[in-house]
């Protein structure tokens, strides 16, 4: 028997320890915060400006007035809020310049069909990018320094088009800036769900599902909402909207039925209409975001749906159909593009425009004493 030999003492290194990995959900975690801190920065900035500025025209910018810029995360890459000097005596004037991307075109006619209907949404005007532009942008005072790389790679890089948004003068639909507004103030409250709903409905006849999740099951996005207050009446304000196309045939029909139940709905008693799905997910979006200080009041969000729903269909049996063929018209004309490439849009548009007049017509006879109906139909195109 002997012994095998023994393996040579490893050598022990030398100096202090190499440091640990950190853990993946601590990297995950610190980039959070840093996010969070630069998103609070940017609201100081805005809120300081906010009081003291007001929005510049969209259509008629001079770009040699940019004096400083400040980077607003969110969305799908943020957007650059630019404050021009402004004349002896006026404070500065404020815009929103965003990047135009992948719906583009959407956003665009969705901005000249809500000018069209008189729906209340932040201007939007598109132009090319320039050198020029780049270039004022570029030499603008940074209010937060750290802010160059976003500028830079979010809002500069690659963009083609730019979008310049009028700047609204009041809060998103977050945190305690809105729900102020609304403290022993049921008359705000009424007239702020009256409005959202002329703006739901507007967002049924374009597709545009995020903002409130009414006949889209998803969790919506509030900040798409904001307020103004033009001579001191509250305004309800729709920023991010865009036309979305349906290219399934079997998508689109289903979309339709929801538009068509949502409109019965609509129509229908108050008690149904509190139980319905349509409301339930406008309250569990609420919920989640203002933890019981702030609610629907449901009887105004319908009355404003239905009110809207009766002025859409209106619009398409008069000067809608020719308002959107011009719309799609300037879509190309901005985008140098054919309008064949924006028949998925146009055409959402139109069956959903269809759905919404045919079902409303339906609704209103409904509730119209039969001999008066009678003699209505008879006026109607085709007896």
């Amino acid at each position: 028997f002997t012994h095998a030999p023994c393996s040579p003492a490893m050598p022990k290194a030398s100096g202090p320890p190499p440091p640990k990995a950190k853990a993946k959900s601590q990297v995950k975690w610190s980039e959070r915060q840093k996010v969070r801190v630069e998103r609070l920065l940017s609201f100081s900035v805005l809120q300081q400006w906010r009081a003291a500025g007001q929005s510049c025209s969209v259509d008629a910018v001079n770009w040699d007035d940019v004096d400083s810029v400040v980077y607003v995360a969110g969305g799908s890459g943020g957007v650059l809020l630019v404050r021009f000097n402004g004349t002896p005596g006026q404070s500065g004037r404020l815009l929103c310049v965003k990047p135009q991307r992948l719906e583009a075109k959407g956003e665009l006619l969705a901005s000249l069909l809500a000018d069209a209907l008189e729906i209340r949404t932040a201007r939007l005007h598109i132009l090319p990018v320039s050198e020029e532009i780049l270039s004022h942008l570029r030499r603008a005072k940074l209010e937060i320094g750290d802010h160059q790389l976003h500028v830079e790679k979010k809002i500069l890089a690659d963009a083609k088009y730019l979008g310049l948004v009028e700047f609204v003068q009041g809060p998103i639909m977050e945190g305690e800036d809105f729900v102020g507004h609304f403290r022993n103030r049921d008359d705000n409250v009424e007239r702020f769900w009256r409005q959202a709903g002329r703006l739901a409905a507007f967002d049924c006849l374009i597709n545009n599902l995020d903002r409130l999740p009414l006949i889209w099951e998803n969790d919506g996005n509030l900040k798409n909402l904001m307020m103004d207050f033009p001579e001191g009446k509250l305004s309800v304000v729709g920023i991010d909207q865009a036309v979305r196309g349906i290219s399934s045939e079997t998508g689109l029909a289903k979309y339709l039925c929801s538009l068509q139940e949502l409109l019965r709905a609509v129509w229908g008693a108050d008690d149904p209409w509190l139980r319905s799905s349509f409301l339930q997910r406008i309250r569990s979006a609420i919920e989640v975001n203002f933890q019981g200080e702030f609610s629907v009041h449901a009887v105004s969000f319908k009355r404003g749906l239905q009110q809207a729903f009766r002025l859409l269909a209106w619009h398409w049996s008069c000067d809608l159909r020719s308002s959107l063929d011009e719309s799609v018209e300037k879509v190309a004309a901005v985008f140098s593009c054919k309008e064949d490439e924006l028949k998925l849009l146009k055409g959402l548009v139109e069956a959903a425009a269809t759905t919404i007049t045919e079902e409303v017509q339906k609704l209103e006879m409904n509730i119209v004493p039969k001999h008066l109906a009678d003699s209505f139909r008879k006026l109607l195109p085709g007896g």
